[in-house]
């Protein structure tokens, strides 16, 4: 069985994957709260979901018996129920099977269905969710994935070694001596024209340069926020080349060589993250509401799912913790709803979140509260 380390960030890597692996077949999805320190609570809690999904499928094929028998595994195992965080998720077909220990609690779910209920995860991922940051310094450049649970360092291809590779101590030393202040504003930290001084400006223009290029190439899609963290002279100088669209102007500034430092510049670029982030949902939603006399909005599930199967969504606002059941043929793009949820349904909100992460649209996962309309669902049309 698949486990996911609890410190191990669910990101969209993890989310294609399941989308993928849910083609096969029969799907089981299960969500818990999960307590540190209550081991015999949480097996319960996942029992009572397994359970709900045996009572809806009373006449199993030998198929679908095979599949509950996964998550039924996990019940007999001691040791994974002393490693909990504070919520849980669990996915398993006839193949595939994962768990994630999440840093929040999770809603207590169940289904049993065609795919895999998604929806709880996309608060992780949504445009409300993910940032990266580049630690420029002087010994080691860093990339980081982020959201407001932490951060973890990703591996870049063809991101440059240390800045001593192409600018030798002596020169870096010599750097820091000529401009120890630090630009305001953003300024220029080099001064005067020839000499060592363009040198090495030169120098670490074509250092800053291939960092640029190989987070270009990570981050293709150019909707993530980008934050850089180093030296002040470093930030300005970077700015300068930086060709990504959506580099956040204010940056962590300080030296980022030790080791052992994540926490503290987490905390720094989270509070800069969050802001963004905050704006961001607020323009969405007050640009839903602007627009809410023309054909390109709507609150209304059973035209905003076939909108989403067909790559139509360019913004999508779902509310958190709130379920529409009901079936979806995808091939007829015939929507039904109900009031409950009945054996063979599925989440309709989960079906347009998907489908709009899939078509590269913007997602938006948030408090009830915080909905337009108090509608469960909101979509702004590309056309």
């Amino acid at each position: 069985m698949t486990i996911i380390n609890r410190q191990e960030q669910f990101n969209p890597l993890n989310l294609a994957a399941l989308i993928e692996k849910q083609q096969s077949g029969p799907c089981v999805s299960i969500y818990i709260p999960t307590a540190r320190d209550a081991v015999k609570e949480n097996r319960i809690r996942f029992e009572n979901q397994l359970k709900k999904i045996k009572r809806y499928v009373a006449d199993l094929d030998t198929e679908a018996k095979s599949i509950l028998a996964r998550p039924s595994l996990l019940l007999e195992d001691p040791f994974f129920w002393q490693n909990q965080s504070d919520g849980l998720a669990f996915f398993a077909t006839s193949d595939f099977n994962a768990c994630y220990c999440l840093p929040i609690l999770m809603p207590e779910i169940a289904v049993f269905g065609n795919r895999f209920h998604l929806k709880p995860l996309f608060q992780f991922i949504g445009e409300n969710g993910i940032f990266h940051l580049l630690s420029l310094s002087r010994k080691n450049t860093r990339f980081y994935r982020g959201n407001r649970y932490g951060m973890t360092e990703i591996k870049v291809p063809g991101l440059p070694g240390a800045l001593t590779d192409v600018l030798p101590d002596r020169d870096f030393e010599k750097m820091l001596q000529s401009h120890g202040s630090k630009p305001q504003n953003g300024g220029e930290f080099f001064h005067g024209k020839g000499g060592q001084k363009d040198v090495r400006k030169i120098n670490l223009q074509k250092y800053f340069r291939k960092i640029d290029f190989a987070v270009c190439n990570t981050m293709a899609s150019g909707k993530k926020p980008l934050i850089i963290a180093g030296p002040g002279y470093f930030l300005s100088l970077y700015r300068e080349i930086n060709t990504y669209r959506n580099l956040i102007q204010e940056g962590v500034e300080g030296n980022f060589d030790k080791t052992g430092i994540e926490n503290t510049l987490y905390g720094s670029t989270w509070r800069i993250a969050d802001h963004y982030f905050s704006q961001s949902k607020i323009t969405a939603i007050n640009r839903y509401r602007a627009m809410k006399q023309s054909n390109l909005v709507s609150n209304d599930v059973k035209q905003i799912v076939p909108a989403a199967i067909n790559g139509l969504i360019e913004t999508l606002i779902v509310a958190v913790g709130v379920h529409v059941w009901g079936t979806c043929d995808l091939d007829s793009k015939t929507i039904t709803t109900h009031e409950n949820e009945q054996s063979g349904d599925i989440d309709l909100l989960d079906i347009a979140a998907v489908h709009t992460f899939l078509h590269r649209g913007s997602l938006f996962a948030v408090k009830k509260n915080e909905m337009p309309d108090n509608a469960k669902i909101a979509a702004i049309l590309r056309y």
